[in-house]
């Protein structure tokens, strides 16, 4: 009974997937910060039926439909001054992008700072900007 019990753990073990990491850069600031993102851990939302059909509603009734895809992204910020931030963010399809929450990190590793995800609204991204290698990472047909 030892055997298969410790068999059946050890099938588990090795057939659960592993989550990892991955990151790249994306770019780096004039004042040396560099942009990662975790590519492992991307996610994409495209639009329901239902979002689709509010979005027509809304246009037959004159208004831009508010539903929009999107994807979240995990991006991690070494600044030159040895602190970090990791931060979860939310890129939409019609170049706007939100900030859900945050985590920052001083020289050593201990946390000064978190915000949890909470949908803040979403702000536009300007050419040339950090948000701007976020989108095109995202939406690398769009750009």
């Amino acid at each position: 009974m030892k055997k298969l019990l410790l068999t059946l753990i050890a099938l588990l073990a090795f057939s659960c997937p592993v989550f990892a990491s991955n990151w790249i850069s994306i770019g780096t600031t004039a004042d040396g910060s560099e942009y990662s993102i975790d590519i492992s851990s991307v996610s994409t939302h495209n639009l329901t039926q239902l979002e689709e059909n509010q979005n027509r509603v809304a246009e037959r009734m004159g208004y831009k439909g508010a539903n929009v895809p999107y994807k979240i992204l995990w991006v991690h910020i070494a600044n030159a001054d040895g602190t970090t931030s990791i931060q979860h963010i939310k890129v939409y399809q019609d170049k706007t992008m939100a900030v859900l929450g945050f985590a920052n990190y001083d020289s050593a590793g201990n946390v000064i700072h978190s915000v949890p995800d909470g949908y803040s609204a979403p702000d536009s991204i300007y050419p040339g900007s950090i948000g701007e290698a976020l989108y095109k990472f995202a939406y690398p047909f769009n750009s």
